[in-house]
């Protein structure tokens, strides 16, 4: 499994971090998410920090990797920048601009503040295990990607049931008629396995289940 690292801004005692670099990330350019996203880069500046604004989809992080980025938005800005930060180890902290704002941290409101513990290096980070998929098509090639919530296999535009043989380090553990699988993270046990059905799982913990129309499984 892959991880992604978050940032928290705690209220007791911490271990202090320098960050120099910072990366706000947005996914898209609308009116109030591009005015908060210049104000806080501005912020940062006005601090000393390099800050940089990062567009998903205009730029990558290109040969300067930052120490650490905000991102401004919901829960898909959020999982958004995990793909792009993720690979290189960068802490993220949500500025929660969105309907739901599960995985964001703080405000928008309590963004300023947060700045200063960012500056100050108070704060502390928590890392979040990702699920790792790799797709073998029938001709050899293959894909790979990775994700924060979870993995999901669906039947797609079939108005019938798929039949799905499942495999836990190579031992077979069930077949079964399905419209789907879905392969859950702790941190993904409150988004569509919870609708289906599954456990909601404490984030920090290790471990990965599966739920279909059967009874869910946590594998440790």
């Amino acid at each position: 499994m892959d991880s992604v690292l978050f940032g928290w801004l705690p209220c007791g005692a911490m271990e202090q971090r320098l960050v120099k670099n910072v990366h706000v990330f947005v996914r898209r350019k609308n009116g109030l998410i591009s005015e908060k996203a210049q104000e806080l880069v501005l912020l940062l500046e006005k601090k000393g920090l390099q800050a940089t604004l990062v567009v998903e989809g205009e730029r990558g992080i290109g040969d300067s990797v930052p120490d650490f980025a905000f991102v401004i938005g919901g829960d898909g800005t959020f999982l958004a920048a995990c793909h792009l930060y993720a690979p290189f180890r960068v802490p993220l902290l949500g500025v929660d601009m969105g309907g739901l704002g599960f995985l964001a941290e703080v405000s928008v409101e309590e963004m300023e503040q947060a700045t200063e513990q960012i500056v100050s290096g108070a704060f502390t980070l928590e890392e979040r295990m990702m699920a790792h998929c790799r797709v073998v098509h029938e001709d050899g090639k293959e894909e790979e990607d990775f994700a924060l919530n979870d993995v999901v296999i669906y039947r797609g535009p079939f108005a019938q049931m798929i039949r799905l043989s499942t495999y836990i380090d190579g031992e077979f553990l069930a077949s079964f008629p399905a419209d789907g699988l879905i392969v859950a993270t702790p941190t993904g046990s409150s988004a569509y396995s919870l609708s289906a059905g599954g456990p909601v799982v404490f984030p920090g913990l290790e471990l990965v289940h599966r739920h279909a129309n059967l009874r869910p499984y946590a594998l440790c």
